[in-house]
């Protein structure tokens, strides 16, 4: 709440700005008695405007569609006991394993933006951007679970994969970005803009059935797909947080065909998850910071142009985005684990886990956009 209210504060500053309204010459009106029978009148000033609304500010809104497909995943790293056999009977051994939880973002997205270019004076611009964007589709590709355990100890594979189940998703998002800009080269036919900004993604994941294998002492165990079938099993919620530093270089709006492309880094990123494993009755949560990059390319075409200089345009491009964070995972078992016998897990804390969150993801767009 506290980011829209600043937000909000910020466009209001914007729009006190845009809206002082005209001044004019308030100088003292002389009573017509007081002037001489002489005095010969000079020539009248007509009241000058201070500000035109379509002389400082030029807004465009557009409606994007994106095509997107990527997954946002958690890799984590922790010691685990497995079982060799030697000899004749089977001996229990501490061995380095990890997890990779992969939740699939494919599908399709709709984003709202408005753009505004505030000029201050010739030489002086901002550029503000605010977005709003949100999935509307669900994914095709499952959501992965993968074990691994390294094995090179006991003289077999560093990385053996002791598991693997998969499952489907109902997934729900929505992301927020803000940005501003300052216009370089404004006399050239095109322009260099350096840009800051701040971006959220918020991600829910209910995971349904489960499929899959894991291994018992060396032996592969299919998973009952019937038996889970159209059951929660868990669910995930990982947030992204991102300051994003770059620049746009862009041909100037005027132009028929125009080009753009973006390149952002993120020197900051602070990343959140939270998972609810349902049928162990473990919540798992992170902390992790990091960095990220992402790159943007469009191309818009000027379809229609009203007699009041408005300018309705179309266009499509490509973008990704690739984000990493490393931290710590805790996991809380707040039931009895049924997949260890003979102890009760309820109230049972893991000491920290290394996690690390990654999200990759890359779209293909199409826009309609309207500059007043």
């Amino acid at each position: 709440m506290k980011k829209v209210l600043t937000i909000g504060f910020m466009f209001l500053i914007i729009f006190l700005i845009s809206s002082s309204g005209y001044s004019q010459d308030t100088t003292a009106v002389t009573s017509a008695d007081s002037i001489p029978e002489n005095a010969s009148a000079g020539p009248t000033t007509t009241p000058q405007k201070s500000f035109s609304w379509g002389e400082k500010i030029d807004l465009s809104l557009s409606l994007q569609g994106k095509k997107v497909s990527g997954y946002t995943e958690y890799h984590i790293k922790f010691p685990t006991s497995v079982w060799h056999w030697e000899d004749t009977t089977w001996v229990e051994h501490t061995v380095n394993g990890q997890s990779v939880l992969a939740f699939p973002v494919d599908g399709y997205r709709i984003e709202a933006l408005v753009n505004s270019r505030l000029k201050l004076s010739k030489k002086l611009t901002f550029i503000f951007g605010l977005g709003f964007s949100t999935i509307i589709s669900q994914p095709n590709d499952a959501m992965v679970d993968s074990d691994y355990v390294d094995l090179s100890s006991l003289g077999s594979f560093s990385n053996w994969v002791n598991g693997a189940t998969q499952s489907s998703v109902s997934y729900s998002n929505y992301e927020f970005l803000i940005t501003a800009g300052y216009p370089l080269f404004s006399g050239k036919p095109w322009e260099v803009i350096p840009i800051v900004g701040y971006q959220t993604s918020k991600n829910r994941f209910d995971v349904m059935g489960l499929a899959g294998w894991y291994n018992v002492y060396g032996y592969r165990e299919t998973v009952d797909s019937l038996y889970y079938a159209g059951m929660n099993v868990s669910d995930y919620e990982v947030t992204y947080n991102r300051i994003m530093t770059g620049a746009q270089v862009k041909t100037k709006d005027a132009a028929k065909v125009g080009f753009s492309l973006k390149a952002f880094y993120s020197p900051w990123v602070k990343a959140s998850d939270y998972d609810n494993h349902l049928l162990r009755f473990k919540e798992s949560s992170t902390e992790a910071k990091g960095k990220g990059y992402s790159l943007e390319g469009t191309i818009k075409v000027s379809v229609y142009t009203t007699r009041a200089g408005s300018i309705l345009s179309v266009g499509g491009g490509y973008s990704m985005l690739r984000i990493k964070a490393t931290g710590s995972q805790i996991q809380k078992w707040y039931g009895d684990d049924p997949a260890t016998d003979g102890f009760d897990d309820t109230g049972s804390v893991s000491s920290p886990i290394d996690n690390t969150l990654k999200l990759r993801q890359n779209s293909f767009n199409a826009f309609i956009e309207y500059k007043l």
